[in-house]
């Protein structure tokens, strides 16, 4: 859903991009990265997807090794690539979004800020991808249709706006 999304925001999206290898031999991917150039800058938004059940600390922790800089790196460089992007300004967003809610998401998302990630629970996401999929209908309806339906593709934020239209 994340993907679709992103797309959705005008962002080229890879899913499971591999970024390295760990100790023991494993593969390491980031979750969801996309890009967009806008007004000459490659903007590059990267989201990690996860259910920490840890003490605030120990979620710092583990979503700073997400985004650590070798991390960045390989993103940046896979889409620089990719995207031919010969411009100077790169603007690359950390975001980490929880699949539950914390009563402490204030104070690790203070506790993130230094290294530049965003900290988000579920609920977060779902209303900024409400906010999205309302701004596209906004921007596509017509006299003609003046409630325009997603493309077809975004099966997932489809059934989305259902379940939260019922709500």
């Amino acid at each position: 859903m994340v993907a679709e999304w992103l797309e959705l925001e005008g962002f080229l999206v890879t899913i499971g991009l591999k970024v390295g290898t760990g100790k023991g031999g494993g593969r390491k991917e980031a979750d969801v990265v996309g890009a967009r150039i806008r007004n000459s800058n490659l903007e590059i938004m990267h989201v990690e997807i996860g259910a920490l059940y840890e003490s605030s600390r120990n979620i710092v922790k583990i979503v700073t090794q997400k985004f650590d800089s070798s991390r960045v790196d390989v993103v940046k460089n896979y889409f620089l690539q990719l995207l031919g992007f010969r411009g100077h300004q790169v603007n690359y967003n950390k975001l980490y979004v929880l699949t539950a809610s914390r009563k402490d998401k204030k104070n690790i998302n203070g506790m993130l800020a230094p290294y530049g990630v965003k900290f988000w629970d579920i609920d977060d996401l779902v209303g900024k991808i409400k906010q999205s999929m309302d701004a596209w209908v906004q921007v596509h309806k017509t006299p003609q249709n003046p409630y325009p339906s997603l493309p077809e593709s975004y099966w997932m934020l489809q059934l989305f706006r259902v379940l939260t239209a019922e709500r």
